[in-house]
């Protein structure tokens, strides 16, 4: 069934209310959900031009025609339809498929300025693409990936980077790591559905330490949850995790580590789609 596939959700109203800010792409839509063709998303069309370019770029390196990487995304048309929560009429399906083929050139392009530092085909002062302005698109982009339902499947950077003959996983896996400055938890096993769902999986990979901690605290039946007050009152000591995954917290000498964590609008995003992997037993 449809319903089962679903993985890009639009955020309830009741939570939108809010933050609205939290739901809303700053910079470039990514999805049908925020595309400029609504006029209340008009401060995202100057990206449009950009992700224009970015197809122009990838088309030329990669030497492949454009109808290639279309009849690619047409071939698992269904499949990226189905990953979206609310169906959409607002766009036929020849635009559905080009807005998807943009949008995943544009990723893959500022990965390789930004990230592998090729600015080949871009003069050096490009407002987007260019040496010194690729690294301040970056955050904005980085912030704009995680919206909740400012996604597109990583089914389509895949059918690009297969269709280009570019090896895949591994070039997806760097990617998704690079894009959100994890390589501490390198080694993921399973990249996700779309980028907020990679970044999910990121946070949740735990340590082996700290796995095999919290197995034998299980077997004990010793998960019982103790306020940060109780546990200071027993004068156990806090510090930061190593890495940034959220489950590192492990127990060793009296001082309990705990994974730093900065609320923002991303967290909202990811808190969120928690509660949906939750409910359907996918974390």
């Amino acid at each position: 069934m449809r319903w089962k596939k679903q993985c890009i959700y639009i955020v309830p109203a009741i939570l939108a209310g809010c933050n609205q800010d939290a739901y809303i792409p700053h910079r470039v839509s990514l999805g049908p959900f925020h595309h400029p063709f609504k006029d209340s998303n008009a401060h995202l069309k100057p990206m449009e031009e950009h992700k224009q370019r970015a197809l122009i770029h990838f088309l030329r390196h990669s030497r492949c025609p454009i109808n290639d990487y279309l009849d690619a995304l047409q071939a698992v048309e269904k499949d990226l339809i189905d990953c979206y929560s609310v169906p959409f009429t607002s766009i036929t399906s020849d635009e559905f498929l080009l807005m998807l083929l943009r949008e995943g050139c544009f990723l893959l392009e500022i990965h390789r300025t930004t990230i592998e530092g090729n600015f080949t085909g871009y003069v050096h002062d490009d407002a987007i693409f260019g040496y010194h302005r690729a690294t301040h698109v970056l955050p904005f982009v980085r912030r704009d990936m995680l919206v909740l339902h400012n996604q597109i499947p990583l089914l389509v950077l895949r059918r690009l980077l297969d269709s280009a003959f570019i090896s895949c996983c591994t070039r997806l896996n760097r990617m998704v790591l690079d894009f959100f400055q994890m390589k501490d938890l390198a080694g993921a096993d399973s990249l996700g559905v779309h980028m907020l769902d990679a970044y999910r999986r990121c946070l949740v990979r735990a340590p082996t330490s700290a796995l095999a901690q919290r197995e034998a605290s299980a077997a004990t039946g010793g998960l019982a949850v103790r306020s940060a007050a109780t546990l200071h009152d027993a004068r156990v000591n806090f510090r930061p995790s190593t890495t940034k995954g959220l489950m590192d917290v492990h127990f060793t000498d009296g001082v309990l580590y705990l994974p730093h964590l900065i609320i923002d609008d991303t967290t909202v995003s990811v808190t969120i789609y928690f509660a949906h992997c939750l409910k359907n037993r996918a974390i």
